[in-house]
Order: structure tokens, then C-alpha cells, then sequence
């Protein structure tokens, strides 16, 4: 099972299905259309492409199915650090 990035909330996702979390919990190095794994207490672990990096503040997707099932799209993170 593949640890969690950042830990969310997956049921306080908008109506569009998209979370908004703090940029500062995210990995360093992610930037816009990358993606992260998300975890919830309640939940086995998933993955979440980063959609909007505004301000202090992260829009992400978080997508269908366990992390494993996506685990192919962590290998495509950026390696350049955010400024």
C-alpha cells in the first residue's frame, strides 16, 4: 500500500469533485498536473492530480480506485522545484 502524501478529507470534495488542501502539504517539487497520493483516516490511500496551485492554496481531483490502480501516474511527477 502506498503511503500518503497529504492527508484529506474525502468527503468534503465541492460539487465538481474537486478538494482544495494547503500548498504547503504538498510534496516539494509538485507542480500544476502532477500527481500526489491522498490518504483519509477512514479510507485506503488514493491518487489526486494537482489541478490549480493559487496562492496558498491547492485544487486536486482526487481519482477513482485505490492508489495502486494508479500508481504508474506517480512515476510522471515534475522534478523541478515549485517557486
Amino acid at each position: 500500500m502506498l503511503k500518503p502524501d497529504i492527508i484529506i478529507d474525502f468527503m468534503q470534495a465541492d460539487v465538481d469533485g474537486y478538494s482544495t488542501v494547503a500548498t504547503a502539504e504538498l510534496p516539494a517539487g509538485i507542480k500544476e498536473h502532477d500527481h500526489i497520493v491522498v490518504g483519509d483516516f477512514d479510507a485506503d490511500p488514493a491518487v489526486a492530480r494537482v489541478l490549480e496551485i493559487q496562492g496558498g492554496r491547492t485544487s486536486i481531483l482526487v481519482l477513482p480506485g485505490a492508489a495502486g490502480d494508479n500508481a504508474a501516474l506517480l512515476e510522471r511527477r515534475s522534478t523541478t522545484p515549485t517557486t
